[in-house]
C-alpha cells in the first residue's frame, strides 16, 4: 500500500514539475533512488531515480537534454561568432548571410567588393582568413610595390 502511495507522489511531483511531457505508465516504484522507467514521447523509455527526475536541478530525457544543450552551445556560438569576427575584421565584411552550424562548417561572409566567400568560422576568426579575391589583389599590389622601388 505506501509504495503504492508513493508510486502516485511521485507521479503527481513528477506532472508538477514535467507537466505533460513524459509518460509515466510503465513505473514501477521501488524508492527514490531505484530507476524506473519513463516514456519520452519522442525518444521513447529512459531510465531514471525518481530523485534525479524531481530533485534540484530535475532531470527529464537525456537525448532531449543533449538536443537542447547542443541548440544552446550553437545559438551562444552564432552570436559570438559575428561578435568576434567584428572584432577581428571590423565591419569589412557583411555576415547577415551567415549561418553558423558549427566551427568547421563554412557559411556564407560578404565582401562589399566581391560578394560571397564561404570561410569555415575556425579559418575566419583563428586564422583571421580573408576574401580571397582581396588577398589576392593585396599580394599582387605588394609584390608589384617592391619592383617599382
Amino acid at each position: 500500500m505506501s509504495a503504492r502511495l508513493k508510486l502516485k507522489d511521485f507521479i503527481k511531483r513528477a506532472r508538477g514539475i514535467h507537466g505533460n511531457r513524459y509518460g509515466y505508465e510503465a513505473v514501477k516504484y521501488r524508492n527514490i533512488d531505484s530507476k524506473v522507467k519513463i516514456k519520452c514521447p519522442i525518444h521513447g523509455h529512459f531510465l531514471q531515480t525518481p530523485w534525479v527526475h524531481t530533485g534540484k536541478p530535475k532531470s527529464g530525457c537525456p537525448k532531449c537534454g543533449d538536443i537542447r544543450a547542443g541548440q544552446k552551445r550553437k545559438s551562444k556560438n552564432a552570436k559570438t561568432f559575428v561578435r568576434d569576427a567584428r572584432r577581428i575584421h571590423g565591419n569589412k565584411y557583411d555576415y547577415s548571410k551567415a549561418v553558423y552550424q558549427g566551427i568547421n562548417t563554412p557559411l556564407c561572409v560578404l565582401c562589399p567588393k566581391h560578394g560571397a566567400f564561404w570561410p569555415s568560422p575556425s579559418n575566419h576568426i583563428r586564422l583571421k582568413s580573408r576574401c580571397p579575391k582581396c588577398s589576392k589583389i593585396e599580394s599582387a599590389t605588394r609584390i608589384v610595390a617592391k619592383f617599382k622601388r
